[in-house]
């Protein structure tokens, strides 16, 4: 399977860095002006990346008084 993932906050280059030492992917791509990143890898690799990108993609928290 491919797969494209654009990220909301996360870097596209350390989100990749996170993939590719937890699921040990080899095919990657990085838009760093889309902030995108695609990957090509068998269905349940692709269901890992997204619960980790769901992780690694969140927004700074933000304290208003």
């Amino acid at each position: 399977m491919i797969r494209a993932f654009y990220l909301g906050s996360a870097d596209a280059k350390q989100t990749a860095a996170l993939l590719r030492s937890m699921l040990k992917l080899r095919e990657v791509f990085i838009d760093e002006k889309l902030n995108l990143i695609v990957i090509r890898a068998p269905a349940e690799t692709i269901r890992l990346a997204e619960r980790l990108i769901a992780l690694h993609d969140l927004g700074e928290p933000e304290v208003l008084f």
